[in-house]
């Protein structure tokens, strides 16, 4: 009798843009945040809203404490694409 061959499914392994994107998000507050808190704050700057109401919003409602340079890295790194 022939044992059956047993196949392990490959890992998916990341690209390199992948790697080097997720080496950026990493460290990044805004990267972060939950994934629901997140898209209000893609969505804000769509709507193009205020910086510093987003970060207000953030503080008072989600109790979470992001900088403008928070933001900034965050936009400046392009860590959405």
């Amino acid at each position: 009798m022939t044992a059956k061959k047993q196949t392990i499914p490959k890992k998916h392994t990341a690209s390199l843009a992948e790697f080097m994107l997720n080496k950026k998000r990493a460290g990044c507050p805004v990267c972060a945040l939950p994934i629901e808190v997140y898209a209000e704050i893609v969505e804000a700057k769509k709507r193009k809203f205020k910086r510093s109401d987003v970060l207000e919003w953030l503080a008072t409602t989600k109790h979470v404490k992001l900088t403008v340079t928070d933001l900034d890295r965050h936009y400046s790194g392009r860590h959405e694409q």
